[in-house]
């Protein structure tokens, strides 16, 4: 019964955010008044996608900001993705063909390439937003007339079950708002993909998302890290998107997610190899070797998972994370993710 207490409780806190976030909506929107809203232009790629490209649909139709458009490209789909896109017949809905690629970055850019919003939004085809997602934002870049990404917290839900049970990242009370977010992303992509806003003319000037596909699935990661060496990030506090994971999530496989976004920091930090802003080399080893052997504990590699936690804290030995996740990998071998999921580790 511990257990479920403990879920209880997390999945509480996750609906009581995204409840103060529909309140913080509405005081937002009555202060709006007649203000014009500038143009978003939303981006989402789309791979045979017709098992949750609706509910998707219907989480952008309920938004509160009004002045959007939706760009969905599909990368080729064979089953009825496109069939279900095209009886919408919403004209801010404009659906692109594209032949198939299986580069989510590749669809995104084609997206861009057609976008004529002021703000661009991406948006995956598997997740929802909250009503007040875009409102809220466009009223913090204009608060932060500076700031060139705003993100958000994102809860966390299990394909099948009626609600997230986590929030991430799990350290948003402690980052900078607004901030320089370039030596924070080196250590660790806090920033979900479907929660961000940023400006057109960022993209237009350094540059689309990057179609290697050795770093298929961090390419997001790879845009943050570029577009924080140029401006100020800052973020809406509470969870403004539920993100879901389901087996074809392309975030399923954790090993293989962080050795791309070791790439990633690897070609970044070679494309900037004098920047002052960067972490220590020893830094960002440890780190990520912490990384790296708690995805393989999660992916039930326990040797592998165990050998990179000892690695890590042989250069760290000040991570408490590192160590609960090793004590975790030889005491209940296997069980990681399950524990993860059960208690939010």
């Amino acid at each position: 019964t511990g257990h479920r207490v403990l879920r209880h409780t997390q999945r509480r806190r996750v609906l009581l955010m995204t409840s103060a976030a529909a309140r913080s909506s509405g005081e937002s929107g009555a202060a709006q008044g007649s203000k014009r809203e500038p143009l978003v232009s939303v981006i989402t790629p789309a791979w045979n996608a017709a098992q949750y490209i609706q509910p998707t649909m219907d989480s952008l139709l309920k938004q509160s900001y009004s002045n959007w458009e939706w760009l969905i490209v599909d990368d080729g789909s064979t089953d009825n993705t496109r069939e279900i896109i095209a009886r919408q017949s919403d004209s801010r809905i404009r659906l692109i063909q594209n032949k198939h690629t299986g580069l989510p970055a590749a669809g995104r850019n084609v997206g861009l390439a057609n976008a004529k919003g002021d703000f661009v939004a991406f948006l995956d085809s598997d997740d929802l937003w909250l009503p007040e997602k875009i409102e809220q934002q466009i009223a913090l870049f204009e608060k932060e007339p500076d700031v060139g990404l705003v993100f958000s917290p994102y809860a966390v839900w299990n394909d099948g079950e009626t609600s997230p049970h986590r929030i991430l990242p799990d350290d948003i009370a402690h980052l900078p708002n607004p901030g320089n977010y370039f030596a924070l992303l080196c250590l660790k992509n806090r920033i979900g993909n479907s929660t961000v806003v940023v400006r057109r003319s960022l993209l237009l000037e350094h540059g689309n998302l990057d179609e290697d596909p050795a770093v298929r699935g961090s390419e997001d990661y790879e845009l943050w890290l570029r577009l924080s060496r140029f401006t100020r990030f800052a973020f809406v506090p509470v969870p403004l998107i539920w993100y879901r994971v389901h087996a074809n999530s392309v975030s399923s496989n954790e090993t293989r997610n962080c050795r791309t976004s070791m790439r990633v920091i690897e070609k970044i930090l070679a494309r900037y190899p004098e920047d002052g802003q960067r972490p220590s080399s020893r830094c960002l080893k440890a780190n990520w070797q912490y990384y790296l052997g708690r995805a393989q504990l999660l992916d039930g590699l326990d040797d592998k998972g165990r050998r990179a936690l000892a690695n890590s804290l042989l250069l760290w030995p000040f991570n408490s994370r590192a160590w609960l996740y090793l004590l975790i990998g030889l005491t209940f071998p296997g069980s990681v993710r399950t524990l993860r999921r059960r208690f939010g580790i």
